[in-house]
Parts: structure tokens; sequence; C-alpha cells
């Protein structure tokens, strides 16, 4: 799993990167999803 980033750079081109998904959460008053598998 991953996240997709873009930056437009001042020049006009884009800079795309990743960076992982967390696995937790940013708070103890919300408990953590686990991703299931998509079905069609």
């Amino acid at each position: 799993m991953k996240h997709t980033l873009a930056w437009l750079e001042p020049k006009g081109e884009v800079k795309i990167d990743y960076r992982p998904v967390h696995t937790y959460t940013l708070t103890n008053e919300v408990e953590y999803i686990p991703p299931k598998k998509r079905t069609y």
C-alpha cells in the first residue's frame, strides 16, 4: 500500500513520489480499521 504524491515545480514540471500508508491512527480516540481485499 502506498500514497501517491504530486508537486508542481516552479518551472511547471510535475514531480511524482510515493509514501507508505500508516497502519495506525494519530489518536487513541479511534480504532485502526485494517484494509480488506476489494471484491467486485
